[in-house]
């Protein structure tokens, strides 16, 4: 047990100090929690194993406490027929008694072992959860920076690239306008041809009835 509370606290210890010199290492500290995991899965085993044997060891004493009755109540009922019996019968009650009090000490010692183990599991399980969290924020965070230090970085050539699109934009809508206006010019041309053939028709058509009602007179 004690090797073991050393283990946690060498864990704690040496992931401390990792932090503070590579917290930016987010592979580094990756592997590193991974590795202190896989110790936690293994002591919980551990645990597992403690549990089964304070569980036997609680069920042996059960079965003395039940033998030592056993073995007194045989010595009371032969105590007048058979002396020789009954004194064999405490013999082994006190042998069992003995036992019982040896079994109980170290029923008290594991359960304190089992006790101390699961609350040492309890603190790795929690580390481990903060140090997620703080690996988690220290990525946010790192994003974030990047992301800030990236713009200021490139603003001026993100402006530039902005003011040149709208150059770009500003000269195709021109171009569309120059496009239309000539289109626009095009039809009133063909439009006033028309007219200005129509009316010097008309002028014709005038002039010749002119010239037939000078004629008539």
């Amino acid at each position: 047990m004690k090797r073991f509370r050393r283990w946690a606290s060498g864990v704690v210890t040496s992931f401390d100090w990792m932090l503070s010199q590579v917290e930016n290492h987010d592979a580094l500290v990756s592997s590193a929690i991974h590795e202190v995991k896989e110790a936690g899965a293994r002591a919980k085993v551990q645990l597992k194993r403690v549990k089964r044997d304070g569980q036997k060891m609680k069920k042996k004493l059960h079965d003395l406490r039940e033998a030592e009755e056993t073995w007194r109540d045989r010595a009371v009922r032969i105590a007048k027929v058979d002396e020789k019996k009954a004194l064999e019968c405490v013999r082994r009650k006190n042998k069992i008694q003995k036992e019982i009090q040896e079994l109980e000490v170290q029923v008290v010692e594991h359960s304190k072992l089992e006790k101390n183990l699961s609350e040492d599991l309890g603190k790795i399980d929690d580390r481990i959860s903060r140090l997620h969290q703080q690996q988690n924020l220290l990525r946010t965070r790192q994003s974030r920076a990047e992301a800030l230090s990236a713009m200021r970085q490139d603003d001026s050539v993100i402006l530039s690239e902005i003011d040149e699109i709208f150059d770009r934009w500003e000269i195709k809508v021109t171009e569309y306008e120059i496009q239309g206006a000539c289109d626009t010019d095009s039809g009133d041309s063909l439009e006033g041809d028309f007219i200005a053939e129509e009316e010097e028709q008309d002028l014709r058509t005038e002039l010749d009835a002119l010239l037939s009602d000078s004629a008539q007179s």
